[in-house]
């Protein structure tokens, strides 16, 4: 549904006769008005052509509309879990909860205070390393206003767990009275 004025640049640029035609390669995509305002009609690409009437249309000139969804821009971002403890060895997920849920742009940058402690990747993925404290940054860069959102999680990282693999019981007999 948006519209844009598409633009010719005549040489030489004075005293000329600027009559054009328009035309869309496809109009379910991208319809061209005789003054060349172009409107997008549903996602896709179409090729616009123009020529002008001195010129004829065998001296056309093009340019390829690329129509694309409508940007739905972030209200609010949060990341989960907001605080974990987890073991050295084992890995957890990190989430980014969008407002609205269809934001059109949910990329961000995640990173770790003390990698020493647990890393992340760009997935965000965290995977416990040592025993100790770090927090889990999420940077979003595409704000409304453009100040970048910076969202922490406090991860604490414990000893592993080990599983016993076997086990007696001593002693194996006993009397008691």
């Amino acid at each position: 549904g948006e519209t844009e004025q598409l633009g010719v640049i005549f040489t030489p640029d004075k005293d000329i006769n600027d009559k054009l035609f328009w035309k869309s390669s496809d109009e379910s995509i991208v319809t061209v008005s005789d003054t060349g305002v172009i409107t997008g009609i549903k996602v896709g690409q179409a090729m616009i052509s123009c020529y002008a009437e001195d010129l004829g249309p065998e001296n056309f000139i093009t340019c390829m509309i690329y129509v694309t969804d409508a940007v739905v821009p972030a209200e609010d971002l949060s990341i989960l879990p907001q605080s974990e403890t987890i073991y050295v060895g084992d890995t957890l997920q990190m989430e980014t909860v969008f407002t609205p849920a269809n934001t059109t742009n949910q990329e961000v940058q995640w990173t770790s205070s003390k990698p020493e402690v647990a890393t992340i990747d760009a997935g965000g993925l965290v995977t416990a390393v040592a025993v100790g404290e770090v927090t889990i940054t999420a940077v979003y860069l595409d704000t409304p206003d453009g100040t970048p959102w910076i969202i922490n999680s406090s991860i604490t990282v414990q000893p592993a767990i080990v599983e016993a693999t076997d086990f007696d019981v001593t002693p194996d007999s006993k009397n008691i009275k």
